[in-house]
């Protein structure tokens, strides 16, 4: 999936987004770092557990939530040129690793 534009940089870069175990109807908001009430995308990860964007280089928030009440941990991550961020979530639905 790729993220329209929405500012003066057009260096795009990758984040990559992996569930040890995703839960029934999980979906990933995407919010910039400045404004994180309103998702720039929300998607859901593959069957496997994993979700791959390209967005612009910056801060962003990401909000994982499903159709249960169970809670996933939030996240800021900064994206940056020419490297792949990832994040992982473990089966506790707790970020256990970042790069």
């Amino acid at each position: 999936m790729v993220v329209p534009d929405i500012g003066w940089n057009t260096t795009r870069c990758k984040l990559v987004i992996t569930f040890a175990k995703p839960t029934k109807g999980l979906k990933v908001s995407i919010c910039p770092m400045e404004n994180t009430k309103y998702p720039i995308l929300v998607e859901s990860p593959n069957v496997n557990g994993v979700l791959k964007v390209s967005l612009n280089i910056g801060n962003y928030y990401i909000k994982p939530s499903d159709d249960s009440s169970d809670m996933y941990s939030d996240i800021g991550i900064q994206v940056r040129p020419d490297k792949t961020t990832t994040v992982t979530y473990g089966e506790s639905r707790q970020v256990i690793g970042r790069e």
